[in-house]
C-alpha cells in the first residue's frame, strides 16, 4: 500500500505528509479486518473437496483466507481468480513443484 502511494523522488515534507496518510489508510484497513462484517464467503476447491474461502475487497484489490485444517491458505491481489482451486502436496513433491 505504501508503494503504491508515495512515488520515488520526492521532497522530505510532502514524502512525510503522504507516508502519514498511507499509514492512517494502512490502520483503517488493519481495523477492517478484524470486522467479519467486511469478508463475504466463497468457496474453493482443494483436491475435489469444498472448503470456505472468506474474501475480503478493497479498492486496492482482494484478501482471500481459508483454513483448510492442517494449512491455512492465504492469498491477496489485484484480481481474484474466477475460480478458487488448489492441491494439498505432501512436503517432497512441493519441494520438487519449486525448483
Amino acid at each position: 500500500m505504501l508503494l503504491a502511494h508515495v512515488p520515488n523522488g520526492l521532497p522530505h515534507d510532502e514524502l512525510q505528509q503522504l507516508t502519514e496518510a498511507a499509514q492512517e489508510g494502512a490502520d483503517k484497513v488493519v481495523a477492517a479486518l478484524g470486522d467479519p462484517a467486511v469478508w463475504q464467503p466463497s468457496t474453493i476447491d482443494v483436491d475435489g473437496h469444498t472448503f470456505m474461502l472468506w474474501m475480503h475487497y478493497r479498492d486496492e484489490g482482494f484478501a482471500a483466507v481459508a483454513d483448510l485444517g492442517p494449512v491455512l491458505l492465504g492469498a491477496h491481489g489485484r484480481t481474484p481468480p474466477s475460480q478458487w482451486r488448489a492441491a494439498l502436496l505432501d512436503p517432497a513433491t512441493a519441494q520438487g513443484q519449486l525448483r
